[in-house]
């Protein structure tokens, strides 16, 4: 009995010997098991997998920032101490300045802007002065005979119709509003704004400036000027003391700036 059952036993032995074989044989290395197995290991994907799901995705729109910015910053007026003439005007005073009287009474309410005329104030205000007095003599003959609104001074042309007033009949006296216009339009001609000492942003007056001195005096800045300047646009170009648009532009440029970071990680 004892030696049936040890043999009975060996046989059993055998057989699972064999079944072992059969099954797909795997040994697990030390390496593998000190790498798969064990809290340092857990703790090492959870690391992994917060450090994936956490990755910021890089914007399609940063290359798009970093361009328009680069566009602001080059369309911004150069430092005061790189520029020698584009500067503010410096008109002076009763004092400094006396042959400037009529320039500065005119042209300073109007020019706080840099431009180049700076380094030339006193032949920029004769030929100015001498535009305006031309000016002033024109639309004095114009409005003489012209019909004016009483409503808001602008001149009656044939089919248009003057609201809120009525259509005064000659002759007429130069208004302020005309005279306003003139000193305006006069002084964004010989005054352009520029951007440093080797860029101007416009030799060209704003489209709305010149279409003023048709409507209230009745005639052209070109008539006065005799150099066609007048843009078919209110953009790009001199008219009323534009003094914000470096303040603007960086402005733009800063917030911009400050959205470019705040996507940034």
């Amino acid at each position: 009995p004892d030696s049936m059952a040890g043999g009975a036993s060996s046989s059993e032995l055998r057989r699972r010997h064999v079944a072992l074989q059969a099954l797909p044989h795997h040994e697990p290395n030390a390496a593998h098991i000190d790498r798969d197995t064990g809290p340092a290991h857990r703790e090492q994907r959870a690391f992994s997998l917060q450090a994936r799901t956490s990755e910021p995705r890089k914007s399609v729109f940063q290359p798009t920032i970093f361009a328009v910015l680069l566009i602001l910053f080059a369309a911004a007026p150069a430092p005061a101490a790189a520029n020698y003439c584009c500067k503010g005007p410096d008109f002076g005073n009763d004092n400094s300045a006396p042959e400037l009287i009529t320039c500065r009474q005119t042209c300073r309410p109007y020019v706080q802007y840099k431009t180049l005329q700076t380094c030339v104030m006193n032949e920029t205000c004769t030929f100015a002065m001498a535009d305006y007095d031309q000016a002033l003599t024109t639309a004095t003959q114009r409005l003489a005979q012209s019909h004016v609104c009483t409503a808001d001074s602008r001149v009656c042309y044939p089919g248009v119709t003057c609201l809120g007033g009525e259509c005064r009949a000659p002759p007429n006296p130069v208004t302020i509003a005309c005279e306003l216009t003139l000193r305006k339009a006069v002084c964004a001609y010989h005054f352009p704004i520029c951007v440093s000492d080797e860029v101007i942003f416009s030799n060209e007056v704003c489209m709305e400036t010149c279409e003023e001195v048709e409507a209230y005096c009745n005639l052209t800045l070109d008539e006065i000027t005799r150099v066609p300047r007048c843009a078919l646009r209110n953009f790009a170009c001199t008219s009323l003391a534009p003094s914000s648009l470096p303040s603007l532009l960086s402005s733009l440029a800063f917030s911009l700036l400050a959205l470019l970071a705040a996507s940034l990680p």
